[in-house]
């Protein structure tokens, strides 16, 4: 049975994806979404409902319904 050894370029990689990109590297799209999660995380963690929150600061009950449910699909998997 061989063992794996991982090479320098993976090294590199998983040692890349360990940084988090800068927030406004994301985009508009991407910064409000990492957002959102940090305000679900926040309300999670005191025990709130975050739609509220999330709808003032994504635009809409909709939309921050979507932003939940999507975090909740995510930590799920």
């Amino acid at each position: 049975m061989s063992q794996h050894r991982p090479t320098t370029a993976s090294r590199q990689t998983i040692a890349a994806l360990a940084v988090p990109p800068r927030l406004e590297r994301l985009g508009p799209l991407g910064g409000r979404y990492v957002h959102a999660l940090r305000l679900i995380a926040l309300h999670e963690r005191v025990g709130r409902d975050p739609v509220p929150e999330l709808a003032v600061k994504l635009g809409g009950v909709e939309i921050a319904a979507k932003a939940l449910m999507l975090a909740q699909v995510i930590a799920a998997s």
